[in-house]
């Protein structure tokens, strides 16, 4: 089963984060309080065009398949860069998160 990214933002729009604590992913950001965030393409399950429950953690690969960052439908990041995301980070920190699709000429 292969999952999508998050969408981009339509222009002039956000989603929301939050820094949060996470019992298995520690200091992270939880994705419009965790509520729908909308999928660039279907999802495999749910209604099949949202994402729920949405953060951006540290990948997380099991030695059975190295590739795959152990998410569906978060955004992730390797671990050689999560020291210094969390560095920027305060739990409860809060504000817009914008999301742009290069290949789409959409960013600023």
């Amino acid at each position: 089963m292969a999952y999508d990214w998050i969408a981009p933002c339509p222009p002039g729009e956000s989603y929301r984060f939050e820094a949060v604590k996470h019992h298995r992913y520690g200091l992270c950001v939880l994705i419009n309080g965790g509520g729908e965030v909308p999928s660039q393409n279907p999802v495999p399950n749910g209604d099949g065009t949202t994402f729920r429950g949405v953060f951006i953690h540290e990948a997380q690969c099991p030695r059975w398949a190295p590739l795959w960052p152990g998410s569906a439908g978060c955004v992730t990041l390797q671990p050689v860069f999560m020291a210094a995301f969390r560095k920027m980070l305060r739990r409860g920190d809060t504000g817009p998160l914008v999301v742009v699709d290069k290949r789409e000429g959409n960013h600023e």
